[in-house]
């Protein structure tokens, strides 16, 4: 069924150990943690609309960096050591 998560899918996300272990080797190494506040999102989109809500809540992960709470992250790497 859409927009459900399968066990599997669970299983293999990567937590904040995973994210180091791949981190590891590189000389420059940019972590950015997004999805902090996307709890959040309806009740925002319900006041405002949807792009500007959706610029509020990226700003909010920008500023508020709760990397244990995010959904998503972008991991960049460069030059193996």
């Amino acid at each position: 069924m859409r927009c459900e998560r399968t066990e599997s899918t669970l299983l293999r996300m990567p937590d904040l150990q995973r994210i180091a272990q791949i981190s590891q080797g590189f000389s420059v190494v940019d972590i950015q943690y997004f999805g902090v506040f996307s709890f959040v999102a309806p009740i925002i989109s319900k006041l405002l609309d949807e792009s500007r809500a959706q610029r509020i809540l990226d700003q909010l992960d920008r500023l508020i960096r709760v990397k244990r709470s995010a959904f998503k992250f972008v991991l960049s790497a460069q030059g193996r050591n």
